[in-house]
């Protein structure tokens, strides 16, 4: 990733609600989320699976019940830039979708968050910026126990994205360095 630029997820991390969850808890939701993105992918490139651990192993067979026949792909993880914002992301996967080119996103989250419409929003700001012409958007929230998984379709709200990132760099891009200043003083 290039210096300097903020992710879309950390430009959203204030309007998630996660800040009221322990540090630890939100640590092993992300390693879990990490290993089943790992084992979709590998997947997804050689058409074979691995390393698939009991904890992650439902995640893995929705994720296939989705895939079924599979979809063309364009790109797997790309990271993205936009040099006006200094604003990077890297959506899961980009198909060739029933409409056109689609970002599909994997969620592993018990239920949809409010700002998985500003993340597809980002993205979609994102792929604009590097020449993708992104037809459609899905975030897939896998089921834990292998079920077929939920799909959300996002209309693109670029504006909105902008307005939270604008909100963002005033409120929260510093607020690290601001508390680590308020301690010392």
């Amino acid at each position: 990733m290039k210096e300097g630029y903020t992710r879309v997820t950390k430009v959203l991390s204030p309007f998630t609600g996660y800040r009221t969850i322990p540090e630890q808890i939100l640590q092993a939701k992300a390693a879990l989320g990490t290993r089943t993105h790992q084992v979709i992918h590998s997947f997804l490139k050689t058409g074979g699976l691995w390393d698939v651990d009991d904890e992650i192993k439902g995640y893995v067979e929705s994720m296939r019940k989705f895939w079924g026949d599979g979809y063309p792909i364009k790109e797997i993880e790309t990271r993205m830039y936009c040099e006006e914002h200094l604003l990077t992301g890297e959506p899961d996967l980009l198909i060739e979708g029933p409409k056109g080119l689609t970002l599909i996103d994997w969620k592993t989250s018990v239920k949809e968050n409010a700002t998985w419409k500003l993340q597809a929003s980002g993205y979609a700001h994102l792929g604009k910026q590097n020449g993708y012409d992104i037809k459609d958007i899905w975030f897939v929230k896998l089921d834990k126990l292998g079920k077929e998984p939920e799909i959300f379709k996002y209309k693109k709200d670029i504006p909105l994205f902008m307005k939270c990132l604008e909100i963002y760099k005033m409120f929260f891009s510093k607020e690290e360095n601001l508390i680590i200043e308020e301690l010392i003083d």
